[in-house]
């Protein structure tokens, strides 16, 4: 007090100054009353600062967008904000949020986990109960085999609190992102997207390779096309109903997907994978015979 007393006026009132602005600072970039703790906030491909800004300001994320903004640029800047999901399991200043957004950390304490391609629904919920123990297996089921082909195959980092609803619409949501270019090649392609999904799953599981997929999907087309049985194993009611059925039978991924948009043409209508994984092809039943006998036994 001292020392204070010996500045002059104008100096006191200056240090005065800068003590309130800096309370009003650590104020600001503190999380609002409203902070929403342990919930999704999605950030969306494209988004400009001031639009994710606004987003995070009514969200009450952040409390003042003049801040935020000048956070986000010390951080790295507008361009590196990473589109995404995040996850906030506790109150976090601006400063923090700031640094997660451009560094892309989505979660704090995220559980991975991994959805291989071909997947059932059953088995993609017994990978996620091995993990969330806590959830609905029969809610969790029920979700997932609403649309099968969205559950996409990846690898997630989800929060360890998340619910089966919320989980199945993070899914959903990626699968949205990483096939909207699929989507207008298929609309290009000239097939309904649903029937692209269906026919991708039966796809996914007759061959590994993408030309083979892109054969197989041209074969299973034209079947499809002159009302032939498509005949594929991992559907046993292509063996007794004409036409695809009615959901897809498993997740299909991304490159399966684009190669039943992009098929192979050629005068084959059957096929047939041999004890090495070798694929063989016929133009008609006596040549499937055939490499029956010569390929299968």
């Amino acid at each position: 007090m001292r020392r204070l007393k010996k500045l002059s006026k104008k100096q006191q009132f200056w240090l005065i100054g800068i003590a309130l602005a800096l309370i009003l600072l650590l104020w600001l970039i503190q999380a609002p009353s409203g902070f929403p703790k342990n919930k999704e906030i999605e950030i969306r491909e494209g988004a400009g600062l001031a639009e994710i800004t606004q987003e995070l300001a009514e969200r009450k994320v952040i409390k003042t967008a003049v801040l935020f903004n000048l956070l986000v640029r010390i951080s790295g800047g507008s361009s590196k904000i990473k589109a995404g999901d995040y996850w906030f399991e506790s109150k976090l200043n601006s400063w923090s949020i700031a640094r997660r957004l451009v560094n892309g950390q989505y979660v704090q304490n995220p559980v991975k986990v991994t959805i291989p391609e071909g997947s059932s629904p059953a088995q993609i919920s017994r990978i996620l109960i091995s993990k969330f123990p806590k959830l609905d297996q029969k809610k969790l089921l029920a979700l997932l085999s609403a649309k099968p082909a969205e559950n996409l195959p990846d690898t997630y980092f989800l929060p360890p609190e998340l619910t089966a609803e919320k989980m199945v619409e993070n899914f959903q949501r990626n699968f949205r992102r990483q096939t909207a270019g699929l989507f207008s090649e298929a609309l290009i392609f000239g097939r309904d997207w649903e029937d692209v999904l269906i026919m991708a799953s039966l796809v996914e599981e007759e061959a590994h390779d993408y030309a083979t997929r892109q054969m197989i999907a041209g074969i299973l087309w034209k079947r499809l096309d002159i009302k032939m049985l498509l005949q594929v194993d991992v559907a046993r009611i292509t063996y007794e109903k004409r036409g695809l059925p009615e959901k897809a039978i498993v997740a299909p991924g991304l490159k399966a997907i684009k190669a039943t948009i992009h098929p192979t043409k050629s005068d084959y209508l059957y096929y047939l994978a041999d004890r090495t994984g070798v694929t063989h092809y016929a133009v008609d039943f006596a040549g499937h015979k055939a490499n029956k006998v010569k390929y299968l036994r």
